[in-house]
């Protein structure tokens, strides 16, 4: 049994190493496995003076932090990368993923027992990518391959301060969430809280009993702060490559900061060999081609696994003028995907003003609410709407002028109902007594209608009115008469749900300039950024709400 100084030797951080040499030492590491920065950018480590109390950023973190970003190197004063220029190159062989880490070697079984009904690890990338991380740190310390990259993220500094992690520590934090998205996804499971992930911990111990005998001597027992941080990592930090690698912790590309308008975008041949990597032909290829043919087998051979790149999507142009020289260089943003603000802040600890991908989600029993006595058969109907997408794509263009794939019903970050949602409250008001009349109706004669009726110089319902000649405009009225009132009782259901709903927006921005004083800075900044994403929500909402009211007064 090792003693303490040899505990103290196996793991990858010591308190005496600066952060500097830590970056240093990350650069050299990428250097030696072909892992290319564009020469244009460079890596910049920074730290601000003061915690950020608008948690509105594009940035991971919100408080005291230090992070790694990528910028425009200083030493240019002019810089200009071209449209489809490769900004980063990384190979997937040094890229951290289940296939290739030091636990894969030992060739476990990723049944836990305990897991779950039926489940196991396959099923659960992010929490298989996370137990294989913390081997990595726990058991092959400061030898493993990727020791420079790992030291340099695993700082605390650099951990996301997941908010809903933070329920059981802060006060009232959960309040503040109540009714929104956030809650949706820890209630649904699709962002794992604390106390279920201290679960799936103690599951994986059993199995890790067998990494340790199979491990030797020098394997280590699994911790759960080493878990925990293992798993808010692979969270905020992994991509996926492809369908041999899936998720993985990728060198340098985890470095680039989100936005929703991103200056690059992660190509990566994501069909492969599944059973090697290889995106060329390989020796499985062969020998599945030789076993049908009757052929001898060859050995298997060295292969390219390929490389993940970043590339420019559109040119990025930088000019430094004798009035600069003081201020930092413009960052260069990546996408983490098409992300609402729930999923970056219970993913990344970070969310961003006025998200072009914010959706407000309702279930099927939403639409419910508003409308006393409808036939149960109403909610069938709506489920299978979302269900088998039964808008054409033709008039889902009509909707939103773009194809649009998601099945579920939402409000979106201009405050517009998405097609299935609008179709869904067309159903529910045709439902009672109604169904044959909703099979009659011109959808999209309809929404144009409502189009033209709200803004009378919008250009989409241009050409529509030669069309009502022909129907009983009357009708039309009649018809979205009814929606609007099952939209404003949709909203005004949905904002009933919300903690201190009986405050008004300003009141409530008003409590949270009081928080911004308190002494206690990490519990009010927490608080702060909850009432932040309550007051988005709500906005939303609201706008949505005056809308259809504004709709329902030209009527």
């Amino acid at each position: 049994m090792r003693g303490d100084s040899d505990k103290a030797s196996r793991l990858i951080l010591t308190a005496t190493d600066p952060k500097s040499h830590l970056l240093d030492r990350f650069s050299d590491w990428c250097r030696t496995n072909s892992i290319h920065l564009h020469h244009g950018l460079k890596i910049f480590q920074e730290e601000p003076d003061e915690p950020e109390l608008n948690c509105f950023r594009r940035e991971r973190s919100t408080g005291y932090f230090y992070r790694c970003t990528i910028r425009f190197s200083e030493s240019n004063t002019t810089a200009v990368i071209p449209t489809r220029i490769s900004v980063a190159s990384i190979p997937k062989k040094v890229c951290f993923s289940h296939r290739n880490s030091s636990l894969s070697n030992l060739h476990i079984e990723t049944t836990a027992p305990g897991f779950g009904q039926g489940e196991d690890l396959e099923h659960h990338p992010s929490l298989r990518l996370a137990y294989h991380l913390a081997h990595e740190i726990t058991t092959v310390g400061s030898k493993s391959f990727w020791s420079p990259y790992l030291e340099l993220i695993m700082l605390n500094e650099y951990q996301p301060d997941l908010i809903h992690h933070q329920f059981d520590r802060v006060v009232d934090l959960r309040k503040w969430l109540r009714g929104t998205e956030i809650e949706r996804l820890v209630d649904s499971g699709q962002a794992i809280s604390i106390d279920r992930l201290h679960q799936k911990f103690h599951n994986f111990k059993n199995l890790y009993q067998v990494v340790r005998y199979r491990g030797g001597s020098d394997s280590h027992s699994l911790d759960w702060e080493t878990f925990r941080m293992a798993y808010v990592i692979v969270l905020s930090r992994a991509f996926y490559i492809d369908n041999f690698h899936t998720l993985a912790l990728v060198p340098i590309a985890d470095l680039f900061d989100h936005s929703d308008e991103p200056d690059v975008v992660m190509i990566s041949d994501d069909i492969v060999c599944d059973r090697c990597g290889a995106h060329d032909e390989c020796d499985h290829e062969i020998d599945d081609n030789k076993l049908k043919a009757g052929k001898t087998l060859v050995k298997d051979s060295d292969h390219d696994d390929g490389t993940v790149e970043l590339e420019c999507i559109r040119p990025l142009a930088f000019q430094r003028t004798f009035d600069d020289y003081s201020s930092p260089t413009p960052v260069i943003y990546n996408t983490y995907g098409n992300l609402s603000n729930a999923r970056l802040l219970t993913e990344y600890g970070f969310m961003i003003e006025a998200n072009l991908h914010e959706k407000l989600y309702f279930e099927p029993e939403d639409l419910m609410i508003p409308v006393e006595g409808l036939p149960k058969g109403i909610l069938n109907k709506l489920r299978y709407i979302r269900d088998n997408e039964l808008v054409s794509t033709s008039f889902q263009s009509d909707l939103e002028g773009e194809h649009y794939y998601s099945k579920i019903f939402y409000i979106d970050s201009s405050a517009k109902l998405s097609p299935l949602l609008w179709i869904g409250i067309v159903l529910n008001r045709n439902s009672n007594g109604h169904q044959k009349e909703y099979h009659k109706i011109n959808l999209s004669l309809l929404l144009k209608f409502q189009i033209k009726l709200y803004d009378e110089n919008e250009n989409e319902a241009e050409g529509c009115d030669e069309a009502f000649e022909r129907k009983d405009v009357d009708y039309f009225k009649s018809l979205t008469l009814e929606m609007s009132l099952i939209v404003q009782k949709l909203c005004r259901s949905r904002l009933e749900r919300y903690f201190r709903s009986d405050l008004s927006i300003e009141q409530i921005l008003t409590i949270r300039d009081g928080l911004a004083s308190d002494s206690s800075r990490q519990e009010s900044l927490r608080l702060i950024r909850a009432i932040d994403y309550l007051v988005s929500e709500r906005i939303l909402i609201e706008t949505c709400l005056n809308r259809w009211i504004d709709l329902e007064k030209k009527l």
